[in-house]
């Protein structure tokens, strides 16, 4: 036999009523505790600044009210089951709060400041007054109506259990798990789109990369798999309530009455703030990515369905366009480089030009088109595009193979050498190209070369006088 529990409250102690309903100790246990809670993530918001300390306390605060009604229950089998499973929910959702950095000084919910900056918000007062009102206060009621549940089998302690019971706890440990395996594959995408260490890009999701949010997975289903297996966890925990309602008599199921119950209230508030939160995330997100809004047409809102439609792929990124571009190149320009760096007519510094445009090319074709390594690709591909216009560009090329760069273009760049003696920086090569009418990779052969003479001849740098080329 399973050890009992000392039962710590006096089941004849007189306590008030809330709201129509008699108040047993563990309630009023529980409602300090929450009242304790909230007090505590008002003053803190006050202290840091920040407003997520609620969700700190999310997957906490249900697991401390049904150990609670367990304790009081004198250890029934249903009270100590419920409090079980909320245990075990709460350990699944603190892992997944923690890894990713929710416990860390100064985190907060990306969804609060956007919010503060809407204009009826925008009132110290009253945001406030919504702090206190909803954020603290409201968010912590909510955390225990959920848990109502376990108050109304700690009323009917002593029911046998019976085959909803059995239905409920399986119902809430599946859901459990699809919130596992949901949060899981999206924080792993989020960790590649980043470029995580030690955590490979995975070929299946490429597009996803691109559009910068999920798409495939359980998200192929439902734009919200966690958000619809949090809910329907706490549906799962109510159907506890119903089954210790009934007892053995599980005839009564019949009667519709059977199944709507008090504790109700803290379910479907869970459900319409989860409406709109998740509505509000939607529009966060639409703004941040272009892509959601096609994604959005055809994928259900929470409830998993296979899809409405195709999704369209995304569109090409600016990596991808520059790698694109680099791509041209390669159909057109590429033999030609090629066989410039191969030829014996040009001279030997054409030669070398050619050989770095052609070996640019086909670094560009190659390059990533994934945003983990967007400043290589486009690097790259900037590279190719200049290289082989620099070089294999119609007229740029005297018949002997020697660079005929404009007069005037030529005058600014020795006019920029003549004042720094020194090679320009990119940022410098780019406004000279810009000025000039060459491509970066002309400026860049004319200043090499232009080095390379003094060097050759050991002459002072211009501006610096006594100091010899390098």
């Amino acid at each position: 036999m399973p050890k009992v529990l000392p039962k710590v409250f006096s089941p004849d102690t007189k306590m008030p009523a809330l709201l129509g309903i008699q108040l047993t100790e563990p309630d009023v246990t529980c409602l300090t505790l929450c009242a304790g809670f909230a007090a505590w993530c008002l003053v803190a918001s006050w202290v840091t600044g920040t407003h997520s300390h609620v969700d700190r306390l999310w997957s906490i605060t249900p697991a401390v009210y049904t150990l609670v009604y367990a304790h009081a229950s004198g250890g029934d089998a249903r009270c100590v089951l419920m409090a079980a499973a909320v245990v075990a929910w709460g350990a699944r959702l603190t892992s997944n709060f923690a890894r990713k950095g929710g416990y860390g000084k100064g985190e907060q919910d990306y969804r609060w400041p956007v919010l503060q900056k809407f204009t009826f918000l925008r009132n110290p007062v009253v945001w406030q007054v919504f702090n206190v009102g909803f954020i603290a206060g409201y968010q912590n009621l909510l955390l225990f109506w959920i848990v109502m549940p376990a108050a109304a089998a700690f009323r009917n302690k002593g029911a046998p259990l019976n085959f909803l019971d059995a239905a409920a706890a399986i119902l809430f440990f599946c859901f459990v798990a699809l919130e596992t395996a949901a949060d899981n594959q999206q924080w792993l995408f989020q960790r590649q789109k980043r470029g995580a260490a030690r955590i490979p890009k995975t070929a299946v999701v490429n597009d996803d990369y691109a559009r910068g949010f999920l798409t495939h997975g359980l998200f192929e289903f439902s734009r919200h798999p966690n958000f619809f297996a949090e809910q329907a966890v706490w549906i799962s925990f109510y159907l506890f309530a119903v089954a210790s309602g009934v007892g053995s008599n599980t005839a009564m199921l019949s009667d519709w009455k059977a199944w709507v119950l008090p504790c109700k209230a803290g379910m479907f508030q869970l459900m319409l703030l989860f409406q709109g939160s998740t509505r509000f995330t939607e529009y966060i997100t639409s703004n941040k990515y272009p892509e959601y809004k096609a994604y959005t047409k055809v994928t259900s809102f929470l409830i998993p369905f296979p899809r409405f439609g195709v999704l369209s792929a995304p569109a090409p990124t600016n990596t991808q366009k520059s790698v694109a571009a680099a791509s041209t190149y390669v159909d057109f320009t590429g033999a030609a480089a090629t066989a410039a760096a191969a030829s014996d007519v040009v001279s030997p510094l054409t030669k070398r030009a050619a050989t770095m445009a052609a070996t640019a090319i086909a670094e560009a074709a190659a390059a990533p088109t994934s945003p983990l390594t967007p400043k290589r690709g486009a690097k790259t591909g900037t590279a190719a595009t200049a290289a082989a216009a620099s070089i294999l560009s119609p007229g740029l090329l005297s018949p002997g193979g020697k660079s005929r760069l404009p007069a005037e273009a030529k005058a600014m760049l020795q006019e920029f050498w003549d004042q720094h003696g020194a090679y320009p920086t990119n940022d410098e090569k780019d406004a000279l190209a810009a000025k000039s009418g060459l491509s970066v990779g002309q400026c860049a052969n004319f200043f090499a070369n232009t080095r390379a003479a003094f060097n050759k001849q050991g002459k002072a740098l211009p501006g610096t006088p006594g100091k010899k080329g390098r």
